[in-house]
């Protein structure tokens, strides 16, 4: 069997879940966080406690380690990622074979995200989403429109009932012996370098083929009846291999627990570091605690751990148009003092000062009457 890794990036609600779902082979490994944290136990398809999104997210590194060291087989592994960048470094980490950017139109998608139910604050991460978007130079991505199906997908064995069984048999094996090692996004990049059955440097990799995919499932079903029995011969060994596995367990054990409680103080260094980051930035607000109930605060932290503070002040100037009453009240405008009234209050009982010229004017009239 070969070995295939489609990365599946998109914007959220863009039917990326749907495509993987259709896509891919009962057999082939699925790598997606909201159907892990639907694994752990979250009741929601979309949003989910955040206790469970630490557990899915630490569930996600582990399963995408494994797939960097799958030797054979399919694996599709979900993610948004609208950084060409950051896609390049995840199939570079991945051993992708193939990356599908599902590029659904911020509209559509947002309509589907109101149709689903997903929370309001989709709608902006679908938004970001297309503002950071850009196409990859790299030969290995290509955008796909939200009806295309991928090319060479689903492939169906020409024996359905032999090559099932075969394939699931070794798909069994592999992950048994994987699941000991556990693995984490950083043990990712290293674990790509020694992979054998990755693209190496220079040497182009598989492209999505139908006709070739069928020549060589055809191929593996001539193989499975020496295959089965070559897995008969190998039981002794396997056997031994699970005895090693047994002893390396406790220590395997030891520091995956040690990389869950690193990982559970990181995430809560993030979200003190984003509540801060609201806070400061929150000034219109007249409690600066407010936006945290109204804003999805795990959202601003993307993939690589850095805080979108831009888009915080975008969310909360919507907040305060949103709900004015949760912004600081406007000061009163100062009224203007009226001008004392010097004929009123304790003035008004005062003896007046005479006027010299009407107190002449008497004293003239005065002595004309007399001289009369």
């Amino acid at each position: 069997m070969t070995r295939r890794v489609v990365l599946v990036c998109g914007p959220p609600a863009a039917g990326k879940t749907t495509l993987v779902r259709e896509s891919a082979s009962p057999e082939d490994t699925v790598v997606d966080l909201d159907v892990i944290a639907q694994e752990l136990g979250s009741p929601g398809a979309h949003e989910h406690p955040p206790e469970v999104l630490e557990r899915a997210r630490r569930v996600r590194s582990a399963r995408e380690a494994l797939v960097t060291r799958m030797h054979t087989g399919t694996a599709w592994v979900v993610r948004t990622a609208a950084d060409p960048q950051q896609r390049d470094r995840l199939a570079e980490a991945l051993g992708a074979t193939d990356v599908v950017v599902v590029a659904t139109p911020a509209e559509d998608a947002r309509r589907r995200a109101a149709e689903a139910g997903r929370p309001a604050f989709t709608g902006d991460v679908i938004d970001r989403w297309w503002r950071r978007y850009r196409p990859s130079s790299s030969r290995l991505e290509r955008e796909l429109a939200p009806s295309q199906p991928p090319e060479g997908y689903p492939i169906m064995p020409d024996e359905p009932a032999e090559t099932e069984q075969t394939d699931t048999t070794v798909a069994e094996a592999t992950t048994e012996t994987k699941q000991v090692t556990g693995g984490s996004a950083e043990d990712a990049g290293d674990s790509t370098e020694d992979n054998g059955g990755a693209p190496q440097e220079g040497q182009p990799a598989e492209p999505f083929d139908a006709k070739r995919a069928q020549d060589k499932i055809h191929k593996a079903n001539q193989e499975a009846a020496s295959l089965r029995r070559r897995l008969k011969e190998l039981e002794p060994l396997a056997a031994k291999a699970k005895e090693l596995e047994d002893a390396q367990k406790s220590d395997a054990e030891r520091l995956q627990g040690k990389l869950a409680e690193r990982e559970q103080e990181i995430a809560k260094v993030r979200a003190r570091a984003v509540k801060s980051e609201v806070r400061s930035l929150a000034e219109e607000f007249a409690d600066k605690t407010d936006p945290e109930a109204h804003l999805d605060l795990g959202a601003y932290i993307g993939e690589d751990g850095d805080i979108d503070t831009e888009q915080i002040k975008a969310d909360l100037a919507a907040l305060l148009e949103r709900k004015p009453h949760l912004g600081k009240p406007k000061p009163e405008a100062e009224r203007r003092r009226p001008a004392p009234d010097r004929t009123q209050a304790s003035g008004a009982n005062q003896p007046r000062t005479k006027d010299p010229a009407a107190e002449f004017a008497g004293f003239v009239q005065t002595r004309l009457l007399k001289g009369r």
